[in-house]
């Protein structure tokens, strides 16, 4: 075919992809970054529009078997909870050695620590109605301070009684198998624990000065008084208090807490700066413990972090209650501290401790109102160094606000609280408790439709119910289980939520009419489909000669265009970035990606003329 003329069109479109082609009197079917062409689709060479694919094959490499090597579902499972709280992601992300399978967010009445177990707490009940501001107790009995400075007693039985000291208010207590001892600003005194109520205190020493603190502590089979001017140890007769064992070197000094390890005494405080310090004594050859020098500082928190207790357990622990939250310290077989970091945020008061579990007052969001309550530590689960696991744990829900201690007796808890002091009912449970799991976000932060939901669990003997929460922290009922029902038969449907980012699972369980029985959660599976939008493979057959015709006749191109535009189509495809396709027949504009861009010489059709062939192009809309 002789051609003699043509419509020029031109060659120096803008190749960064954002062009647009304007139509200008020549019927072009398809533009991409700006270059025009004609279709070239026949039945040998189809045009294609197909679903890219958005499931990529995995195999399974993670922990929990099976969680990656179904096909079709993204699914997360969890079987048990006794990793405790604090958990707000439940990715298993490689690099995040806090990260923890058996971990979860936040609960409040629920007991998490038997594996495969969740089940509720017990309740508490008041024995008394005046604040308490220290507790102490042996699992033998207790014996704290009241607001008013005043004494009260617990004995084995539960049963409480109050006393008045010599010069009230007292400022610590103190317990050993058989003396209570008592400090106020002027003196320290004991009595017999076998003593009958009413039975006066025997005067020990007298505290010179006002100290305005005064802390004692049973350590070592001695007692130790630290005031904000000394630390002593109460060996020999009084009422002169003996020398000092440590003096502050300068500045100011407020004692917080005396507690012992297997080689060592501590003493920790607020020292000059409101830096707060742990002092070390260990024992010299005679049994008795050496004067210190400033030298004796094992272990120093950060700035304004203090100290408010300390507690050694088992010779191997130092559990640290600070405005901050709580942080468990090894103790070397010298008596070296190695601190750990806080555990959660939160300030934390005094401790007790039975197996393997550390109990201290913990100011916490769970609690609400009234509410006051204590968090537990499991000194088992280490989930990193020194990080071990937690959750909260009894409560008093009209405690003022306020748990100011904490102590055993005769293998139940007592709270002492704002409000009183609260007995843990071990026969009893709460009415009610939750647990909220991790934020399931596949490790991803592609959109998930969550769509099934699977709980498991024994049989009931109380109300079970199932809830999810989204971003929002919006909470959607899922499904609910009553007494003498089995949860786990079927997979769940999840109302519709739309795409999300992440969803957690909430259970909520309820005790029985009489609250003697509990229901048990064992564990949920949790399903989800990608929500990305979905892309579209497009196959373009286009023409690309130096001489073509459209459909109306009008003639285009020249000698050395289809080259010139086939270099350029290609270097749209090797800048790889997002160019505009045009349908101009239907005069639609998608963003697109070129896959690939192929090109086949053969013979010119009819219409076409002159050096060229026919380009292929694969896009993937964006």
């Amino acid at each position: 075919m002789l051609v003699t003329a043509s419509i020029p069109y031109s060659l120096s479109i803008p190749l960064d992809g954002s062009g647009l082609y304007t139509p200008s009197g020549v019927s072009y079917n398809y533009a991409i970054g700006g270059l025009p062409f004609l279709s070239a689709a026949s039945r040998e060479h189809p045009i294609v529009r197909k679903t890219a694919q958005f499931r990529k094959q995995q195999f399974d490499s993670s922990t929990e078997p099976g969680e990656q090597s179904l096909d079709g579902w993204w699914i997360r499972s969890q079987q048990s909870f006794h990793g405790g709280s604090g958990q707000l992601y439940g990715d298993p992300t490689s690099g995040d050695a806090n990260f923890s399978t058996i971990r979860y967010w936040r609960s409040k009445g629920v007991d998490p620590w038997t594996p495969g177990e969740v089940k509720l707490l017990h309740q508490t009940e008041s024995v008394s109605v005046e604040g308490v501001t220290q507790f102490v107790g042996d699992n033998l009995r207790g014996f704290g301070l009241l607001d008013s400075g005043d004494i009260f007693f617990i004995d084995e039985d539960g049963n409480y009684t109050e006393e008045s000291p010599p010069d009230a208010p007292m400022r610590s207590v103190a317990l050993d198998s058989n003396y209570y001892y008592a400090a106020s600003d002027a003196a320290v005194y004991r009595r017999l624990v076998t003593d009958a109520p009413g039975l006066p205190f025997t005067l020990l020493w007298t505290i010179t000065g006002t100290p305005d603190q005064a802390v004692l502590g049973w350590v070592k089979e001695r007692l130790v008084l630290a005031t904000t001017t000394a630390v002593y140890e109460l060996v020999g007769t009084g009422p002169t208090l003996p020398a000092p064992k440590w003096t502050p070197p300068q500045g100011t000094w407020t004692p917080t807490g005396i507690t012992e390890s297997n080689v060592s005494i501590y003493v920790a405080g607020i020292a000059t700066g409101e830096r707060s310090i742990i002092l070390q004594f260990s024992l010299d050859t005679s049994g008795s413990m050496p004067d210190l020098t400033s030298g004796a500082v094992v272990a120093s928190l950060p700035q304004g972090e203090h100290v408010s207790d300390i507690f050694g357990y088992l010779g191997k622990y130092l559990a640290i209650s600070t405005t901050s939250g709580p942080r468990i310290a090894s103790i070397g077989t010298d008596g070296s501290l190695d601190v750990g970091p806080l555990l959660f945020s939160g300030a934390t008061g005094n401790w007790t401790a039975t197996g393997s579990y550390l109990y201290t007052p913990a100011v916490l969001p769970e609690w609400e109102g009234d509410e006051a309550g204590i968090a537990r530590i499991d000194l088992s689960t280490e989930i990193s160094t020194l990080r071990f696991a937690y959750a909260t744990d009894l409560y008093a829900a009209d405690g003022d606000g306020s748990c100011t201690g904490v102590g055993l007796i005769d293998g139940a808890l007592y709270l002492a609280t704002a409000a009183g002091v609260f007995q843990e009912q071990t026969a009893t449970y709460v009415d009610e408790g939750y647990l909220q799991t991790s934020r399931q976000r596949f490790s991803t932060l592609e959109p998930k439709l969550y769509e099934m939901l699977r709980v498991r669990g024994p049989i009931l003997t109380s109300d079970f119910f199932v809830s999810v929460i989204d971003p929002n922290d919006t909470e959607y009922p899922v499904v609910g289980y009553v007494s003498g029902q089995t949860p786990g038969a079927a997979d769940v449907g999840i109302q519709d939520l739309g795409p999300l980012d992440y969803l957690s699972v909430k259970f909520t369980m309820s005790s029985s009419d009489d609250h003697s029985d509990t229901a048990v959660a064992s564990g949920y599976q949790l399903k989800a489909l990608p929500a990305q939008p979905r892309q579209r493979i497009l196959t373009i057959p286009v023409w690309c000669f130096d001489w073509e015709t459209d459909k109306y006749g009008n003639v285009l191109g020249g000698a050395g265009t289809a080259i010139t535009r086939l270099t350029e189509l290609e270097a749209l495809d090797t800048a790889a970035d997002i160019v505009n396709f045009q349908d101009l027949d239907n005069d639609v504009v998608e963003r697109v990606a070129i896959d690939e861009v192929e090109f086949v010489q053969t013979s010119p059709p009819v219409g076409a003329d002159g050096w060229g062939g026919i380009i292929t192009l694969t896009l993937r809309t964006i």
